[in-house]
């Protein structure tokens, strides 16, 4: 099955866009798993810290979800950060 993921990839948030291929059954942590082993660790480490604890919240076809959540062709799957703040 084919899904689009959205990744904000660098210090400024730049968000990028890809298309990944995994097999019928696949969840979002294997998708993320299978981003690390393209990207390397330094992108892992972006997604989950050395206590196994991700450091994201994972959204799919723009809902909230869990790491387990299995994939569907043509999904949506995005692993953004948490976002702080409000008014001052």
């Amino acid at each position: 099955m084919r899904i689009r993921v959205l990744l904000m990839t660098d210090e400024q948030g730049t968000p990028v866009k890809t298309d990944l291929e995994l097999p019928d059954g696949a969840t979002a942590h294997d998708a993320a798993k299978k981003l690390v082993a393209a990207r390397g660790a330094g992108f892992g480490r972006m997604l989950w810290g050395d206590d196994g604890q991700w450091r994201v919240i994972v959204f799919v076809n723009r809902k909230d979800a869990a790491p387990e959540t299995p994939l569907r062709d043509g999904d949506e799957l995005a692993f953004l950060p948490p976002i702080t703040g409000g008014a001052g």
